[in-house]
C-alpha cells in the first residue's frame, strides 16, 4: 500500500494553492480543517479559479454542500491544515478536445496557442 498511496498535507500559516492543485491534478477530494469563523472540518470537492471559491461538503444534513470563498477560511497565520490521499502511480490525464472551431475539435490549450478566445468557440 505504501508503494501506491501518497499523502500530501500542509499546516497552513500562509494561504497556498496546495488543495486546489491536488483537486486539479489528481481528481481527489481534500480534507480541510480551519479555525476561522468558529472552525470546522470540511471536504473540498471543487474549486473555482475565477472566484477563488471552494465547493465544500460540511457533513451536516441540512447544509451539506456550500460554496465558500477561500479568503473566508484561509488567512495569514490561521494555523489550519489540509490533507489528501491519492494514487502516486496515477498519471495526469491529457486534456480532452471539447471545443469546436471551424468544424474541428481542440483542447483549451490548443485554442490559446492559436490566439483564440472563448468568443471564437462555435460550440462545446
Amino acid at each position: 500500500m505504501e508503494n501506491r498511496i501518497s499523502l500530501k498535507s500542509q499546516i497552513a500559516f500562509v494561504i497556498g494553492d496546495g488543495p486546489e492543485n491536488i483537486l486539479k491534478d489528481y481528481k481527489v477530494p481534500v480534507a480541510l480543517s480551519y479555525p476561522n469563523r468558529g472552525g470546522h472540518n470540511v471536504v473540498i470537492i471543487g474549486y473555482n479559479y475565477n472566484t477563488k471559491s471552494y465547493l465544500v461538503h460540511y457533513g451536516v444534513r441540512r447544509a451539506e454542500l456550500r460554496i465558500v470563498k477561500k479568503s473566508e477560511i484561509w488567512s495569514w497565520g490561521n494555523g489550519g491544515f489540509w490533507v489528501a490521499l491519492y494514487d502516486k502511480n496515477a498519471k495526469k490525464l491529457p486534456l480532452k478536445k471539447r471545443f469546436y472551431y471551424q468544424g474541428k475539435e481542440f483542447t483549451w490549450d490548443e485554442l490559446k496557442k492559436l490566439g483564440l478566445t472563448a468568443k471564437d468557440i462555435e460550440r462545446i
